[in-house]
Protein backbone atom coordinates (compact mmCIF):
# COMPACT_ATOMS: atom_id res chain seq x y z
CA UNK A 1 0.00 0.00 0.00
CA UNK A 2 3.01 2.30 1.05
CA UNK A 3 4.89 1.32 -2.17
CA UNK A 4 1.98 2.39 -4.45
CA UNK A 5 0.59 5.45 -3.15
CA UNK A 6 4.87 6.43 -3.02
CA UNK A 7 4.91 5.08 -6.78
CA UNK A 8 1.82 7.93 -7.73
CA UNK A 9 3.72 10.43 -6.87
CA UNK A 10 7.11 9.79 -8.51
CA UNK A 11 7.77 10.68 -12.28
CA UNK A 12 7.47 7.79 -14.79
CA UNK A 13 10.66 6.29 -14.60
CA UNK A 14 11.10 6.14 -10.47
CA UNK A 15 7.81 4.78 -10.44
CA UNK A 16 8.59 1.81 -12.44
CA UNK A 17 11.61 1.18 -10.18
CA UNK A 18 9.54 1.30 -7.01
CA UNK A 19 7.31 -0.62 -8.52
CA UNK A 20 9.70 -3.71 -9.51
CA UNK A 21 11.49 -3.00 -5.63
CA UNK A 22 8.16 -3.64 -4.13
CA UNK A 23 7.43 -6.98 -6.47
CA UNK A 24 11.39 -8.33 -5.34
CA UNK A 25 11.05 -7.24 -1.54
CA UNK A 26 6.42 -8.79 -0.80
CA UNK A 27 6.56 -11.68 -3.05
CA UNK A 28 10.32 -13.01 -3.84
CA UNK A 29 10.36 -15.83 -6.60
CA UNK A 30 12.12 -18.57 -7.51
CA UNK A 31 15.80 -17.35 -7.01
CA UNK A 32 14.74 -17.19 -3.29
CA UNK A 33 13.31 -20.45 -2.82
CA UNK A 34 16.36 -21.78 -4.82
CA UNK A 35 18.73 -20.81 -2.14
CA UNK A 36 16.29 -21.69 0.76
CA UNK A 37 16.07 -25.44 -1.01
CA UNK A 38 19.98 -25.70 -1.25
CA UNK A 39 20.33 -24.35 2.51
CA UNK A 40 17.85 -27.05 3.65
CA UNK A 41 20.12 -29.65 1.85
CA UNK A 42 23.69 -28.49 3.31
CA UNK A 43 22.35 -28.84 6.39
CA UNK A 44 19.62 -32.12 6.21
CA UNK A 45 23.87 -34.03 4.94
CA UNK A 46 25.94 -32.23 7.22
CA UNK A 47 28.01 -30.55 4.42
CA UNK A 48 28.07 -26.91 6.38
CA UNK A 49 31.70 -26.82 7.61
CA UNK A 50 32.06 -25.72 11.24
CA UNK A 51 28.87 -23.08 12.28
CA UNK A 52 29.40 -19.97 14.15
CA UNK A 53 27.25 -17.45 15.26
CA UNK A 54 27.11 -14.11 16.43
CA UNK A 55 24.57 -13.41 19.96
CA UNK A 56 24.13 -10.39 22.53
CA UNK A 57 24.75 -11.20 25.70
CA UNK A 58 25.66 -9.06 28.46
CA UNK A 59 25.29 -5.67 26.62
CA UNK A 60 27.90 -7.24 23.72
CA UNK A 61 27.96 -8.79 20.89
CA UNK A 62 30.02 -12.15 20.63
CA UNK A 63 30.68 -14.13 17.86
CA UNK A 64 30.70 -17.72 19.42
CA UNK A 65 32.17 -21.31 17.55
CA UNK A 66 32.55 -24.83 19.00
CA UNK A 67 34.38 -24.58 22.82
CA UNK A 68 35.12 -20.72 22.50
CA UNK A 69 35.29 -18.91 25.84
CA UNK A 70 33.73 -15.95 27.02
CA UNK A 71 34.53 -13.96 29.62
CA UNK A 72 32.49 -10.93 30.87
CA UNK A 73 32.39 -8.47 33.99
CA UNK A 74 28.45 -9.10 35.16
CA UNK A 75 27.23 -9.93 38.46
CA UNK A 76 24.79 -12.48 37.15
CA UNK A 77 23.01 -14.89 39.57
CA UNK A 78 24.31 -18.29 38.41
CA UNK A 79 26.66 -20.81 39.56
CA UNK A 80 29.69 -22.72 37.90
CA UNK A 81 28.53 -25.54 36.39
CA UNK A 82 25.09 -24.26 35.25
CA UNK A 83 23.84 -24.06 31.76
CA UNK A 84 22.02 -20.99 30.10
CA UNK A 85 20.73 -20.61 26.87
CA UNK A 86 21.97 -17.12 24.79
CA UNK A 87 18.78 -16.21 23.14
CA UNK A 88 19.54 -13.40 21.16
CA UNK A 89 21.34 -14.87 18.15
CA UNK A 90 21.57 -12.11 15.52
CA UNK A 91 23.64 -14.05 13.15
CA UNK A 92 24.53 -17.81 12.20
CA UNK A 93 27.44 -18.81 9.49
CA UNK A 94 28.47 -21.60 7.83
CA UNK A 95 31.15 -22.14 4.82
CA UNK A 96 28.31 -21.39 2.14
CA UNK A 97 25.87 -19.90 4.06
CA UNK A 98 24.89 -17.42 6.39
CA UNK A 99 21.46 -16.93 8.34
CA UNK A 100 21.00 -13.06 9.55
CA UNK A 101 18.23 -12.56 11.68
CA UNK A 102 15.57 -9.28 11.72
CA UNK A 103 17.17 -8.12 13.89
CA UNK A 104 17.38 -11.72 15.80
CA UNK A 105 16.94 -15.32 14.58
CA UNK A 106 13.79 -17.05 15.91
CA UNK A 107 14.24 -18.97 19.17
CA UNK A 108 12.60 -22.04 17.31
CA UNK A 109 15.27 -22.19 14.50
CA UNK A 110 18.37 -21.57 16.57
CA UNK A 111 19.68 -22.52 19.93
CA UNK A 112 23.03 -21.18 21.47
CA UNK A 113 24.15 -22.38 25.07
CA UNK A 114 26.71 -21.70 27.63
CA UNK A 115 28.19 -23.56 30.68
CA UNK A 116 29.40 -21.47 33.72
CA UNK A 117 33.08 -22.86 33.93
CA UNK A 118 34.60 -20.33 36.47
CA UNK A 119 32.98 -16.87 37.96
CA UNK A 120 35.83 -14.80 40.04
CA UNK A 121 36.22 -11.53 41.76
CA UNK A 122 38.32 -8.54 40.00
CA UNK A 123 41.14 -7.48 41.72
CA UNK A 124 41.48 -4.97 44.56
CA UNK A 125 40.93 -1.01 43.24
CA UNK A 126 42.55 1.35 45.36
CA UNK A 127 41.87 4.86 45.22
CA UNK A 128 44.75 7.56 46.12
CA UNK A 129 44.74 10.99 46.20
CA UNK A 130 47.60 13.05 47.33
CA UNK A 131 48.39 16.60 46.66
CA UNK A 132 52.14 18.02 46.70
CA UNK A 133 53.46 20.32 49.56
CA UNK A 134 50.00 20.19 51.45
CA UNK A 135 50.80 16.73 53.16
CA UNK A 136 47.45 15.50 52.08
CA UNK A 137 47.46 11.91 51.42
CA UNK A 138 44.35 9.88 51.24
CA UNK A 139 43.84 6.29 51.02
CA UNK A 140 40.44 4.34 50.21
CA UNK A 141 40.50 0.78 49.14
CA UNK A 142 37.82 -0.28 47.05
CA UNK A 143 37.88 -3.97 47.15
CA UNK A 144 36.32 -6.13 44.50
CA UNK A 145 34.54 -4.09 42.66
CA UNK A 146 33.32 -6.44 40.03
CA UNK A 147 32.60 -10.09 39.13
CA UNK A 148 34.36 -11.80 36.65
CA UNK A 149 32.73 -14.95 34.70
CA UNK A 150 33.48 -17.49 32.20
CA UNK A 151 31.54 -19.56 29.75
CA UNK A 152 31.75 -22.72 27.74
CA UNK A 153 30.01 -24.81 25.93
CA UNK A 154 31.83 -28.49 25.70
CA UNK A 155 28.58 -30.72 25.57
CA UNK A 156 27.53 -32.23 22.15
CA UNK A 157 23.81 -32.16 21.36
CA UNK A 158 21.43 -33.57 18.81
CA UNK A 159 19.00 -31.21 17.29
CA UNK A 160 16.66 -31.45 13.90
CA UNK A 161 15.35 -29.83 11.42
CA UNK A 162 12.29 -30.37 8.94
CA UNK A 163 13.68 -30.06 5.94
CA UNK A 164 11.57 -29.84 2.40
CA UNK A 165 10.50 -27.26 -0.34
CA UNK A 166 10.21 -23.61 0.56
CA UNK A 167 7.00 -22.92 -1.49
CA UNK A 168 5.25 -21.82 0.99
CA UNK A 169 4.43 -18.15 1.96
CA UNK A 170 3.62 -17.98 5.48
CA UNK A 171 6.22 -19.92 6.84
CA UNK A 172 4.55 -22.94 8.37
CA UNK A 173 5.36 -26.13 9.30
CA UNK A 174 6.42 -28.83 6.57
CA UNK A 175 5.10 -32.40 6.48
CA UNK A 176 8.89 -33.97 5.65
CA UNK A 177 10.52 -36.04 7.86
CA UNK A 178 13.40 -34.61 10.17
CA UNK A 179 16.69 -35.24 9.39
CA UNK A 180 19.00 -35.79 12.64
CA UNK A 181 22.20 -33.65 12.85
CA UNK A 182 25.04 -33.45 15.62
CA UNK A 183 26.37 -30.17 16.40
CA UNK A 184 28.45 -29.07 19.15
CA UNK A 185 26.69 -27.20 21.61
CA UNK A 186 27.72 -23.58 21.18
CA UNK A 187 27.50 -24.58 18.05
CA UNK A 188 23.25 -23.13 16.96
CA UNK A 189 21.42 -26.31 16.92
CA UNK A 190 18.44 -26.23 14.24
CA UNK A 191 15.58 -27.07 16.18
CA UNK A 192 12.67 -29.02 15.39
CA UNK A 193 9.26 -27.95 13.97
CA UNK A 194 10.40 -24.70 11.65
CA UNK A 195 12.01 -24.84 8.06
CA UNK A 196 13.79 -22.20 6.65
CA UNK A 197 11.66 -19.47 4.42
CA UNK A 198 12.24 -16.20 3.30
CA UNK A 199 9.60 -14.79 5.73
CA UNK A 200 11.54 -15.82 8.45
CA UNK A 201 14.97 -15.22 7.37
CA UNK A 202 16.89 -13.01 5.34
CA UNK A 203 19.76 -15.54 3.41
CA UNK A 204 22.16 -13.85 2.18
CA UNK A 205 26.07 -13.34 1.57
CA UNK A 206 28.44 -12.67 4.31
CA UNK A 207 28.57 -9.02 5.08
CA UNK A 208 29.96 -6.78 8.78
CA UNK A 209 28.10 -7.18 11.48
CA UNK A 210 28.15 -3.91 13.65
Amino acid sequence: MAASIAAAALPGAFRRLVSVCSRSILAPSGPGAEVVRKVNELIATGQYGRLFAVVHFASHQWKVTSEDLILIENELDIQCGERIRLEKVLLVGADNFTLLGKPLLGKDLVRVEATVIEKTESWPRINMKFRKRKNFRKKKNRGHSTEWSVFSSPRMEEGTLLSGDSDSKDGTEGSSDPGKIWLQSCDPVMASGRRFSTGVLEIQEHRPVD
